[in-house]
């Protein structure tokens, strides 16, 4: 795929992960090479249609293909030097989230969740296939105010065989979107530069700017189902400064905040990038605060004593909460 890619940006002149969003699209679209005023040329889409035929995602699994298109992602985010709010969400984080949705969820149920900056989409991908291993129903949405990485991950979502309804706005706009069991956030940290729009958040600044990621948690949490549970991939020193402290009275008054736990920090090539899982709970029928919030350091995944007992912990922090 890797190499379709970089025949294809080099034809065409795209970004490198714009490359790969219309490769995708182009084997979607019966591996065939698109081409739109004259281009790529007829001897660049035959060598594309070959190179296409020849990769076969028929006989990948699902999981399989969206490795495929994460190792193909990373390697054109690098060769674009794509800025980190727009980094693919590490796989070990992904997958923890997942199984914590897992454990809070009984098999017969049909879950919806979403994402409102979702990106290249990967974090619900690695959610949904997980969850569909473990013989569970689940349809998505995704929200991005990015072009080329929705475009991206409507593609590998089609790949993938996965139910994502996938919207191109504002994540902090009004959406049609029904009230969901999960959101699931790897939150871009910044400031949101509408002030018009951010004026009707709570969460918004008093002066200037607001944080992008303050009003997305209060924008997902405004969408969750009475009990519902949010997972957000915040900054570790989130509620440490003046603008965090009216973020964290906004959360008690609308939900039960359950857990904050600090994500290993070998996960990160900066420790001051280092990042933390917020889980809270909307407040409402079902809903009920844990008599211990889950606070502390998520074990390195490859220290599997140490992450065996944090497993049990949280299974045993799940049943009270539920």
């Amino acid at each position: 795929m890797a190499k379709a890619v970089e025949v294809l940006q080099q034809e065409i002149g795209y970004s490198n992960v714009e490359a790969l969003g219309e490769t995708l699209q182009n084997i979607v679209n019966n591996n065939t090479a698109q081409q739109v005023e004259g281009l790529p040329s007829n001897e660049v889409a035959e060598e594309l249609n070959k190179a296409y035929k020849q990769l076969d995602l028929t006989s990948y699994s699902s999981e399989e293909i969206r490795r495929m298109i994460q190792f193909t992602f990373l390697k054109a985010a690098k060769e674009d030097g794509l800025q980190m709010n727009h980094q693919m969400t590490p796989d070990a984080i992904g997958l923890l989230v997942a199984y914590m949705i897992d454990q809070m969820t009984k098999k017969d149920e049909s879950l919806q969740i979403a994402d409102f900056a979702a990106g290249s989409g990967n974090l619900l991908s690695t959610i949904l296939l997980f969850l569909q291993s473990a013989g569970k129903t689940a349809s998505a949405t995704a929200i991005d105010n990015d072009e080329v990485l929705v475009h991206l991950a409507l593609q590998a979502f089609a790949l993938e065989q996965l139910d994502v309804k996938t919207s191109l706005q504002d994540g902090l706009q009004d959406s049609l979107v029904d009230p969901q069991d999960f959101v699931v956030s790897d939150l871009p940290v910044g400031y949101y530069p509408v002030d018009a729009n951010a004026a009707r958040f709570e969460t918004k600044n008093d002066e200037g700017h607001s944080f992008a990621h303050h009003l997305l948690i209060e924008q997902q949490v405004h969408y969750l189902k009475e009990a519902g549970v949010g997972f957000f991939i915040v900054p570790t020193n989130l509620f440490d400064t003046s603008e965090g402290e009216k973020l964290l009275s906004y959360l008690q008054k609308e939900t039960y905040v359950q857990a904050m736990l600090a994500f290993p920090r070998n996960l990160f090539k900066d420790v001051q990038f280092s990042k933390s899982l917020l889980i809270v709970q909307k407040r409402g029928k079902g809903a009920k605060q844990v008599s211990q919030v889950l606070l502390g350091d998520i074990p390195e995944f490859k220290n599997r004593e140490k992450f065996r007992k944090f497993t049990l912990t949280f299974e045993k922090w799940v049943q009270e909460m539920l």
